[in-house]
């Protein structure tokens, strides 16, 4: 069997643009439908980048499972790779430092193009490199810290 590259992510955006992860439409506080459908939010480590660009879907979850936060949000401190389109966002970390972050950012990026290649579609798709710190006020903020954003 031959293994295309980049399968994983085109797959799973393939997925989260059907609305897998979708939530069934509850009610919002005033008791009307809530239209937005649900974010899906996994939590991968920055390697998985690599292994993304060669790796089919099936290979890619036998290997990394993902953690998904969804509901809890991030809580580990440092920095972190972040593919949005839509309805589904990936981080990928927590990387030690900032420069080990634009290097899997710049990896992410390489990726990005090439789903874009392939789905043009995705080009609303997004690769940036954020800081999480805990100690932040999320009341007042998102407590993510964007550090460069990559869309052609």
């Amino acid at each position: 069997m031959h293994f295309r590259p980049i399968s994983l992510l085109l797959a799973l955006t393939i997925a989260a643009t059907a609305g897998y992860g979708a939530a069934s439409s509850p009610k919002s506080a005033r008791g009307t439908p809530d239209t937005a459908p649900k974010q899906t939010i996994l939590v991968f480590p920055a390697e998985a980048i690599k292994s993304a660009m060669t790796m089919n879907a099936k290979a890619f979850h036998e290997t990394y499972e993902g953690i998904d936060v969804s509901t809890t949000g991030l809580t580990d401190e440092g920095f972190y790779v972040r593919y949005e389109h839509e309805n589904l966002v990936y981080y990928f970390g927590p990387i030690a430092n900032v420069s080990e972050g634009v290097k899997w950012r710049d990896e992410m990026d390489l990726l990005r193009v090439r789903l874009v290649e392939k789905r043009p579609e995705l080009e609303s798709s997004i690769v940036y490199l954020i800081k999480i710190d805990p100690s932040f006020d999320y009341s007042t903020s998102t407590g993510a810290k964007p550090l460069g954003a990559t869309k052609p």
